[in-house]
């Protein structure tokens, strides 16, 4: 007897885009759990955005609410009333240090059913840096009651899953990649590598300051200074949406060091626009301080390109599968690996090949949505225990390694 798939909601603050990686994330994990056949009851913060994103969720129920409040902690009553009415028997909330926390641990108080809360990567010690009198806070307030309050805590790695243990939290942990889809072959096959044509190093995230930004500008400019034929070869695009500025300072980073031949600032790139930028790379880079599961990577990966990552990117099998190189936030430091790696770009598309083969096996779709499924009609009492789930700290067998 197949067991039965349990009603499930799902919160976070923000429905569109201006959530950055986040929700790409959580859309299309509701949306084929959808199309398998769980129903998908989505609540969240309506913003400026959420008109030209609603078409994007292909779900039984969409809630987005308007809140009150500062930005970054929008409040909304009757989004706490529209889950009370709701008749969940399962809420999965996404994101912590905002108010969509709050609501999931009134819901979870109200009904005592399972809250399963996704941290993604925001427990992390590189995140933990950034407004630390704010997080010390809402942890005092709520934060920490909540996330020992769930039946389980979602992470996307091993390492974020002993982030997890390393705040004091003893629940039981899931361990769910995200996944990512991958484009037509002959996006990748047709990818121009010829001598006289000029790579692009793509950057493509959220601009905000735990992403190097500033650092990894600083580095071309520094990896041209040693080795300016490099420039000839090579340009570096950095976009991705704005997060508190950042754009504009980068913009006057690029003018100042004389990059601006170098170096395009394009800003938020979505759809088409998006796909463009990944089939037009060369290779890809990400100098973060701090990520849960960079859905950007797992892209890149998907599209044949070699990447540049940091290890607080939280994807070791990347390195172990020879799909990623090594960098570091520091800005020369970083210009040396870029200068060695760019000089003689031979290897590049070895390293993108064995990327894309990566994501095949580890990160479909298929393999995930299976996962959110088992966790989903376990935490109901539907179905055992799943192996990539830890019970406890005692408990260290683990069955992803991403």
């Amino acid at each position: 007897m197949t067991p039965r798939n349990p009603k499930v909601g799902v919160l976070t603050a923000s429905l569109s885009t201006a959530a950055g990686g986040l929700f790409f994330a959580l859309r299309d994990v509701a949306n084929r759990l959808e199309a398998r056949g769980i129903a998908q009851s989505v609540f969240g913060l309506r913003d400026a955005n959420f008109a030209d994103d609603r078409a994007a969720w292909r779900i039984s129920h969409l809630a987005a609410f308007d809140g009150f409040g500062p930005r970054g902690f929008k409040v909304s009553l009757p989004l706490i009333q529209a889950l009370d009415r709701a008749a969940l028997e399962v809420l999965h909330v996404h994101g912590i240090w905002n108010f969509a926390s709050l609501a999931g641990l009134h819901w979870q108080k109200r009904t005592q059913r399972p809250l399963v809360i996704s941290p993604h990567g925001m427990l992390d010690p590189g995140a933990l840096v950034f407004s630390p009198t704010k997080k010390r806070i809402v942890a005092a307030l709520y934060e920490r009651r909540a996330l020992r309050s769930a039946a389980a805590i979602h992470a996307l790695n091993t390492a974020e899953a002993a982030a997890v243990r390393a705040y004091g939290i003893d629940v039981p942990i899931a361990v769910i990649p995200n996944g990512v889809d991958l484009p037509e072959e002959s996006v990748v096959a047709t990818r121009d590598w010829s001598a006289d044509r000029r790579r692009t190093m793509l950057f493509l995230a959220r601009l905000h300051p735990k992403k190097g930004v500033q650092e990894l500008i600083a580095a071309w400019r520094q990896m041209l200074d040693r080795a300016p034929e490099i420039g000839t070869r090579w340009r570096l695009t950095l976009a991705g949406w704005d997060d508190g500025g950042l754009i504009d300072a980068a913009r006057q980073q690029v003018a100042e060091l004389g990059l601006s031949d170098h170096i395009t600032v394009p800003g938020a790139v979505f759809g088409e626009a998006k796909h463009d930028a990944f089939a037009q790379a060369h290779a890809f880079i990400l100098p973060s301080r701090s990520e849960g599961l960079p859905i950007s990577v797992l892209e890149a990966w998907a599209y044949g390109l070699p990447v540049f990552m940091t290890e607080a990117c939280n994807l070791p099998s990347g390195f172990a599968a020879n799909a990623a190189i090594r960098i570091e936030t520091d800005s020369a430091a970083l210009a040396s690996v870029l200068a060695q790696r760019l000089a003689d770009d031979g290897d590049l598309r070895a390293i993108g090949a064995n990327g894309l083969a990566l994501v095949a096996r580890d990160f479909s779709w298929d393999r995930v949505v299976d996962d959110y499924s088992a966790l989903y009609r376990w935490l109901a009492g539907n179905d055992v225990v799943p192996a990539f789930v830890q019970l406890s700290s005692k408990d260290t067998l683990w069955r992803c390694n991403a």
